[in-house]
This record gives structure tokens, C-alpha cells and sequence, in this order.
């Protein structure tokens, strides 16, 4: 019998928890993904064996460029990406790009806050931070390019009774981004990726809002 399939979810209170899905179950879910049609993905090829006979895929992950104002931000992100990779048992982060199966490279391209919720005399009592952020997935042994994704996200956070306040509850803001983000670039990886064969060129794609 397959073995069981483990994933994270967020349980009460939004602790991480380990779910597990039964092998069989993930099987059925794998051939549903595959059927649909003319979709030009593909599941990721695996690179070393891991112990207990389940393959693993071996990724490079430099912290991405950061080209905003908000110090720090990349090593939040970085440490958010981490996590995710570091629990799955479906990847192993390498050191050098050289050892690697894949390399997932990202950039902070903007972080803009602006007002979200307004009182009297159009006076702001909740701001929200727009990210815009980029990341590439090249395959290295046939160093190919095959997923560039383009994508926006946004988080409210309450103004504070100071700016000291206030700066502490918009890095809290952008924890919860980075966390999400990575969340997701992990599920893409995780599920497909574009066939390098069916697109050399690897064209951008703005992620769905």
C-alpha cells in the first residue's frame, strides 16, 4: 500500500498541524491532476533517493533581492520559504546550485502602504502593504527556465496609538505575507510545473489574485 501522503494545514488558532492523506487517496488525486487536458504541466521530476524509498527533489534556494525600503524583509522571507521546503519530504535544500535538481530565485520588487479603513474627516485608522514580488524556477540540468510568476499581495494592518506601534504591527503584517507567499510558491512547486519542452521561452504569468 502507498504510503501515507503528510501535508501542513492550519489548525485552531492558526497553529500549523501535520495532516495525513492516505496513500491510495493521493494517488486518486494525482490521476484526477494529470487527466486535465491541454494544460502543458507536468509533475516535478525528482532527483536523489531518499531513505524509506521516497524520492526527493533536491532545490537551491538563495534569498531572494530585496529592492524596497522594508530592511529585513528577505531574511523573513527566506526563513518562511525554508520552512516549508525543510518540512516536506519531497525536498531537500542544498547548499550550491551546483547540487541541486532545481533553483527557485525571487525578488521583492515594491512594498507600498497605503490607508484601508477610514474615520471622521477622511482621517486613516487602517493602513494595508502591497507587495510585488517575482520568483523563477530553472531546472539545471538542462538549464532551462520553466516557471517565472509575476505576483501581487496585499495585508491590512490597524494603525497604532504611535509610530512605534505602528511599525510593529506592519512588520507583523509582513510576516503574515511572507508566510502565505511562501505557502504558495510551495503548493506550485509541490503540484507541477511548465513542461520546458512545451515552452522553452517560459513565459510570464501573473499569479491569480
Amino acid at each position: 500500500m502507498p504510503a501515507p501522503f503528510f501535508f501542513r494545514t492550519h489548525g485552531p488558532f492558526n497553529f500549523p498541524v501535520i495532516a495525513a492523506i492516505p496513500g491510495l487517496a493521493v494517488l486518486a488525486i494525482c490521476l484526477c491532476l494529470l487527466s486535465l487536458p491541454g494544460c502543458g504541466y507536468r509533475p516535478l521530476r525528482v532527483g536523489s533517493q531518499a531513505t524509506g524509498g521516497q524520492t526527493q527533489i533536491r532545490l537551491h534556494l538563495p534569498i531572494w533581492q530585496n529592492h524596497t525600503n522594508e530592511l529585513g524583509f528577505e531574511s523573513t522571507m527566506q526563513a518562511a520559504l525554508a520552512d516549508w521546503f525543510r518540512e516536506s519530504g519531497h525536498f531537500r535544500l542544498v547548499t550550491r546550485p551546483q547540487e541541486a535538481d532545481y533553483v527557485l530565485r525571487g525578488e521583492i520588487r515594491a512594498a507600498e502602504h497605503s490607508g484601508s479603513a477610514f474615520g471622521a474627516f477622511d482621517q486613516a485608522t487602517g493602513l494595508k502593504v502591497v507587495l510585488k514580488l517575482a520568483y523563477t524556477l530553472r531546472e539545471q540540468k538542462n538549464n532551462t527556465e520553466c516557471l517565472r510568476i509575476n505576483l501581487t499581495r496585499e495585508e491590512p494592518y490597524p494603525l497604532g496609538t504611535d509610530a512605534v506601534s505602528t511599525l510593529s504591527l506592519e512588520k507583523a503584517a509582513l510576516s503574515r505575507l511572507a508566510a502565505e507567499i511562501a505557502e504558495e510558491v510551495y503548493v506550485r512547486l509541490i503540484t507541477f510545473i511548465p513542461s520546458a519542452e512545451q515552452h522553452p521561452a517560459a513565459p510570464e504569468k501573473e499569479a491569480a489574485q
